[in-house]
């Protein structure tokens, strides 16, 4: 899985319908991300056409494991996060993984989570970088 097969995973399972690549080095990716503009949400604005430009600073060479793009790519198919938080307990989650790809001993499964959990993808408003994406339990 390339980073941008895993960013469009990690910023699926938080909502994303899609994503637009803008820029792409080897030290980051950015790009627009586009939500749903929901006409029952509190929040709801017409006026609103509910994108969000991100920048990712991740590089080319430090690519996600395997577990990792995994586990996400899980997240979003089974729609597993309550906005940005797991809605499953561990154990629950790695008994999806298992059901889903292969036995996996459980401590790499760990690892690929606690990647998951470390990755911030920033926001960008008016050129500035000023909240963050991330996924937490």
């Amino acid at each position: 899985m390339t980073r941008i097969d895993f960013l469009e995973q990690f910023l699926g399972a938080l909502g994303a319908k899609s994503i637009v690549i803008i820029h792409e080095c080897s030290e980051s990716i950015e790009g627009r991300a586009f939500f749903e503009n929901d006409p029952a949400a509190s929040y709801f604005d017409p006026d609103d056409d509910q994108t969000q430009g991100f920048v990712w600073h991740r590089s080319a060479f430090n690519s996600p494991r395997r577990v990792a793009c995994n586990i996400v790519s899980l997240l979003n198919k089974k729609l597993l996060l309550d906005i940005d938080k797991i809605k499953l307990s561990r154990k629950e989650l790695y008994d999806n993984y298992v059901a889903e790809y292969a036995e996996i001993e459980h401590s790499k499964f760990t690892m690929g989570l606690e990647e998951i959990l470390r990755i911030e993808v920033n926001m960008v408003d008016d050129g500035k970088e000023t909240d963050i994406f991330f996924i937490h339990e």
